[in-house]
C-alpha cells in the first residue's frame, strides 16, 4: 500500500493488515538470535552431504494461531486478534488521514515453555488435529502439546508469562550424529492423529505412533535399493534389481511424500509413499498406512471390487502351465484381495463416510517391496535436462488432480519436473529366497516381481527451471484450495506452479475416451492433447534476488480463512514477512490464473475506445483497434540459436585445403545451411517490420484518444468540491468494506460459537479437578500438611531415640504404630488419587 498524502483523508480495506504483520514483535531477533541463524541456516557445507535436503519450515499455521519458531524457542500469535484490532483502529486512519503502527503493540504474542527443546529448530509440522507440533532439529526431533487455540481461560502460564506445554523426545536413542533427521510427515491415516513418519540420514523411514511409544517405532522401511544396510540384512533377497553392492551417495533417499487422504474415488494412492534418490530416481512403497487408521467407508470395497473383477479376467484366460507371467500376476491378486479382507474384518464405522481399521493384524508374512525406479518416458532431452553432475532432488510433492496423479521433483539447481503417473502404484510385497523350487508360487512371484517389466511408470511432462543463480534448497507446497497450485521457495524467492491447462486438457481428454468413440477419433484427440499448450503457468510471486541479497526464505504458509484472508506468508532468514494476497477462482472461469484480487482480468478481449469528435461532444465516433484479434507472437526462427559447424578434422587448422569432391560437398552443404537460415531471418525481419507499423498506426490512434479523453475530463471542470467527494466516496468505500468484516467476524462468532455447552461443562469439571488438586484444602495441600507432621515425629523420633527408652506398655506401642501406618496408608491413597487426576486431566487436554 503507497504511504498516504499527509492531511488527506485515506481509504484502507480489511486485508491491509498484513502490510503491518510483519512489524510485530514476534519476528523481532537480537543479534545473537541473528548470527545463530544464519549460521545454522548456511546449506552450503561441503561436510554434510545432506546439507541441501534437510527440511526447512520455521513457519506453521495452526488454524488461526501462527507459530514462528526462533533458535530454540517457539512463539505464537493469534491473527484473529491481530485482523480485530485492524477493524477496530483502521476507521481512525481514515478520518485522520494517516496510518502507524502503534497499534501492534498491543497485541502480544505468547512464548510457548518447553526446556526439553535444547536444539536449533529447522523444521515445524502441525498434525490434522491441531494438538500436536513436531519439532525437528538434524539430530533430535521432539513433539510438543500444543495448547488449545486462541488460548482459553484454562491454559496454564508460568511466571514469566510462557505457556507450559508438554514436551516427548522421540527417537532419542535413534537419531544423532549417525542418523539425522531429514524430513517428518504426519501421515494423513491415522486414526489418533499421532502416527509421525521421519526420514534420517540412513535412508531409513520410521513410523512412530507417539500417543504410545516414542522411544522405537511402529514400523520402518529401509529405501535403500542395494540392500547394502546391514542392519536389515536379514531381511534382503540376494537378487535384484540393481547389481552393485555398496550404497553410494547418489542412491541415498533424501526425501518423500504421502499420497494423501482415503477418499470415495482413492485407489492404491493413500496406501503409497513416494520417495526420491538424491539422483533423482523415484521409488514407491505400497501398502504403507498406520496400525490404527481411517479411511473412508467406500474406499476399500471399490478396491475389493477392482481385484475380484481383475481376477476374474485372468481367469477366465485359461491360464497355461508356460505362463509363468500370467500366473504370478494371479498370485500377487489373491495376495492383494486376502489383505483387503483382513482390513475389512477389523472395520469399524466411524462418524460419517470414514471407518476405523487395524494394518497389524493382517495374514501376510512377507516385507513390503520397494518399486522402482520410476520408467520414465519422454523427450530425451526433458529427461536429461536435470540430470547435472551438481544438481541433486530436494523434495518432492504428490498432486493428486482429478484425470490424473503427478509427481513433481525440486531439484538444487532450480529445475521442476513433472511427471505423469503413467501406471498405478499397486501393492507389491517382498517374496521369500529360502527356496529353489521352480514351482513354488512364491519363487514364481518373486521372479515376476523383480522383473524389469512391473517397474512403475511416468512421463516426464515438463521441465520448468526457476532460474537461480546458485544451488539452494527448493521446498514444494501443496495449495490447500486447489490441488492443481503449488508453489516452491527457494534462496532467490517464492514461485507459483499452477498444471490449471494441463489438468483442463486432461479432463477433456478424458470425456472423449469415456464417450466410448472410436480409437481413431480417440487417437486423432490424443494429438490434438499433444499438440496443446500443457505447460505450467509459473509466476515469480516474491523475489528475494534483488541486489544479490543473500535472504533466503526459511518458510511459508498458506492462510485460507473466510475471515483473515486468502494469502501467502513467507519468512526470510532475516525474519522479515512478505505477504502476497492470492485471488479466488470464479465459478464461471474455473481455470483462470489470478495471483492477486488485484490483477488482470483472465480474458481478454479486443479493446474498442468511444470517444467524442467534437469538442462540443454534439457528434460521437467510435475507434477500434487495428491490431489482429489473435495475439502477436514471435516468429520461431529468431528464438532458435544457430546451429554450430563442426569443422571436420582433415580442414581444420591450418592445413592446405585441397580441392576435391569431398571438400566441395562440404563446403556446399554448409553454406547451403547458411542460406537457409539467413532466409529465414529476412522473413521473420518482414514479419517483424510489420507488426511494427501496425503497432505504430495504433500508437497513434491511442494517443488521439487519449488526448480527446483529456480534453472531456478538462472541460467537466472538475472543482475542489467536487474532489472532496471522491475522496469522501473513496473514504466511506474503506469504512463500508470494514464494516462488513466486522459483521462477518460477529456472524461467525454467532453461529460458531467457541465452546459447545458440553465442552463448558467439561471445561468446568477440569476446573474442579484442578481446584481439589491445587486449591486451599486440596490433596498438594494435604500432602503438604502430612509431610510436615511425619518430619515433625521423626525428629521428635530423633530427639528420644539419644534418651532412655521410655517405659511403654505393649498396648501403647500398638497404638503408636497403628497411627503411624494409618498416616502412612493415608500418604499413599493421596498419591494415588492425584496420579490419576493428572493423568486424566492429560488425557482430556490432549484430546
Amino acid at each position: 500500500m503507497k504511504a498516504p498524502q499527509q492531511h488527506q483523508p485515506i481509504a484502507v480495506l480489511p486485508n491491509d493488515w498484513l502490510e503491518y504483520l510483519g512489524q510485530h514483535r514476534i519476528f523481532e531477533l537480537t543479534l545473537n538470535e541473528s548470527q545463530k541463524v544464519a549460521h545454522t541456516f548456511d546449506r552450503a557445507n561441503q561436510f554434510d552431504s545432506f546439507a541441501q535436503q534437510y527440511d526447512t519450515r520455521i513457519l506453521v499455521l495452526r488454524a488461526n494461531d501462527l507459530i514462528v519458531a526462533v533458535g530454540s524457542q517457539l512463539r505464537l500469535l493469534d491473527l484473529n486478534a491481530v485482523k480485530d484490532a485492524w477493524i477496530t483502529i483502521a476507521p481512525q486512519f481514515i478520518d485522520a488521514g494517516q496510518t502507524n503502527t502503534d497499534w501492534l503493540l498491543d497485541i502480544p504474542y505468547k512464548t510457548l515453555s518447553t526446556p526439553k527443546i535444547d536444539f536449533t529448530i529447522e523444521s515445524l509440522s502441525v498434525n490434522s488435529s491441531g494438538t500436536l507440533l513436531a519439532v525437528s532439529g538434524q539430530q533430535r526431533l521432539a513433539i510438543v502439546c500444543l495448547p488449545t487455540s486462541s488460548f482459553s481461560h484454562t491454559t496454564t502460564y508460568s511466571a514469566e508469562g510462557h505457556v507450559e506445554c508438554k514436551v516427548f523426545i522421540v527417537g532419542q536413542s535413534i537419531f544423532g550424529e549417525d542418523a539425522r533427521v531429514v524430513k517428518s510427515l504426519w501421515h494423513p491415516l491415522s486414526e489418533t492423529r499421532t502416527h509421525l513418519m521421519v526420514l534420517s540420514t540412513d535412508s531409513v523411514l520410521r513410523m512412530f505412533d507417539v500417543s504410545g511409544n516414542t522411544d522405537e517405532p511402529e514400523q520402518l522401511f529401509d529405501l535403500t535399493p542395494t540392500f547394502g544396510n546391514t542392519a536389515f540384512s536379514k531381511r534382503r533377497p540376494s537378487r535384484g534389481i540393481s547389481v552393485d553392492d555398496d550404497l553410494g551417495s547418489e542412491e541415498e533417499a533424501v526425501t518423500f511424500t504421502v499420497g494423501g487422504k482415503s477418499e470415495k474415488q482413492s485407489a492404491w494412492e493413500p496406501f503409497t509413499v513416494y520417495f526420491a534418490l538424491r539422483n533423482g530416481d523415484t521409488y514407491a512403497l505400497c501398502p504403507v498406512l498406520p496400525h490404527h487408521s481411517v479411511v473412508h467407508n467406500q474406499h476399500l470395497e471399490s478396491l475389493a471390487c477392482v481385484i475380484d473383477a481383475k481376477t476374474t479376467r485372468l481367469v477366465e484366460q485359461k491360464l497355461k502351465d508356460d505362463d509363468l507371467d500370467s500366473k504370478a500376476v494371479y498370485y500377487l491378486l489373491r495376495l492383494q484381495s486376502q489383505w483387503i479382507d483382513d482390513l475389512l474384518e477389523s472395520a469399524k464405522p466411524l462418524d460419517g463416510d470414514m471407518m476405523a481399521i487395524t494394518s497389524n493384524q493382517h495374514c501376510i508374512p512377507f516385507d513390503i517391496q520397494r518399486q522402482g525406479p520410476f520408467k520414465l518416458e519422454g523427450k530425451k532431452d526433458a529427461i536429461s535436462m536435470s540430470s547435472s553432475s551438481s544438481a541433486e532432488v530436494s523434495d518432492i510433492l504428490f498432486v493428486k488432480t482429478e484425470p490424473a496423479n503427478i509427481i513433481v521433483l525440486a531439484f538444487t539447481n532450480g529445475i521442476i519436473k513433472t511427471h505423469l503417473l503413467g501406471t498405478e502404484v499397486d501393492p507389491q510385497w517382498l517374496m521369500p529366497t529360502d527356496t529353489n523350487d521352480t514351482k513354488d508360487w512364491k519363487y514364481q512371484l518373486g521372479q515376476y516381481l523383480f522383473s524389469s517389466n512391473v517397474l512403475p511408470k511416468a512421463t516426464v511432462q515438463e521441465v520448468i527451471d526457476l532460474k537461480v543463480k546458485s544451488m539452494t534448497p527448493v521446498m514444494l507446497v501443496q495449495d490447500p484450495l486447489y490441488n492443481d497450485t503449488f508453489y516452491a521457495y527457494h534462496r532467490a524467492g517464492l514461485h507459483r506452479l499452477a498444471l490449471t491447462k494441463l489438468v483442463d486438457n486432461l479432463i477433456a481428454l478424458e470425456k472423449v475416451f469415456a464417450s466410448g468413440k472410436s480409437q481413431h477419433e480417440f487417437t486423432k484427440a490424443l494429438q490434438t492433447w499433444s499438440a496443446k499448450d500443457n505447460r505450467a503457468q509459473v509466476q515469480c510471486l516474491i523475489d528475494s534476488s534483488i541486489a544479490n541479497t543473500n535472504d533466503p526464505f526459511l518458510g511459508m504458509v498458506i492462510i485460507t480463512d473466510i475471515y483473515l484472508t486468502y494469502s501467502i506468508l513467507g519468512l526470510t532468514q532475516s525474519y522479515k514477512l512478505a505477504s502476497v494476497e492470492l485471488g479466488l477462482r470464479t465459478l464461471e472461469s474455473t481455470s483462470s490464473y489470478d495471483t492477486t484480487s488485484s490483477s488482470s482480468p483472465t480474458t481478454t478481449a479486443t479493446p474498442s475506445f468511444s470517444s467524442s469528435a467534437a469538442s462540443d461532444g454534439s457528434s460521437t465516433t467510435t475507434t477500434k483497434t487495428v491490431l489482429a484479434d489473435t495475439p502477436y507472437t514471435v516468429p520461431s526462427s529468431t528464438e532458435l540459436a544457430q546451429p554450430k559447424i563442426v569443422v571436420p578434422p582433415e580442414y581444420a587448422g591450418k592445413k592446405e585445403i585441397v580441392i576435391t569432391e569431398n571438400s566441395l560437398l562440404f563446403m556446399t552443404q554448409a553454406s547451403e545451411k547458411l542460406y537457409n537460415n539467413i532466409k529465414e531471418l529476412a522473413k521473420s525481419k518482414v514479419k517483424t517490420e510489420k507488426r511494427l507499423a501496425v503497432q505504430q498506426l495504433e500508437l497513434g490512434r491511442q494517443v488521439e484518444d487519449i488526448k480527446r479523453l483529456c480534453d472531456r475530463i478538462e472541460q467537466q471542470n472538475i472543482h475542489e468540491e467536487q474532489r472532496e467527494k471522491l475522496l469522501a466516496a473513496a473514504q466511506n468505500h474503506g469504512k463500508l468494506a470494514l464494516r462488513i468484516d466486522s459483521v462477518l467476524r460477529k456472524v461467525m462468532g454467532s453461529y460458531l460459537p467457541e465452546l459447545s455447552n458440553d465442552e463448558k461443562k467439561w471445561v468446568e469439571s477440569l476446573q474442579e479437578i484442578q481446584k481439589t488438586v491445587d486449591g486451599d484444602r486440596g490433596y498438594m495441600k494435604r500432602i503438604e500438611m502430612l509431610q510436615s507432621q511425619v518430619s515433625t515425629l521423626r525428629s521428635r523420633s530423633a530427639q528420644l531415640s539419644g534418651q532412655k527408652k521410655p517405659q511403654l506398655t505393649s498396648a501403647q506401642l500398638a497404638s503408636v504404630r497403628k497411627q503411624l501406618d494409618e498416616q502412612a496408608i493415608l500418604v499413599q491413597e493421596t498419591r494415588e488419587k492425584i496420579n490419576l487426576l493428572e493423568s486424566n486431566m492429560t488425557t482430556a487436554a490432549t484430546s
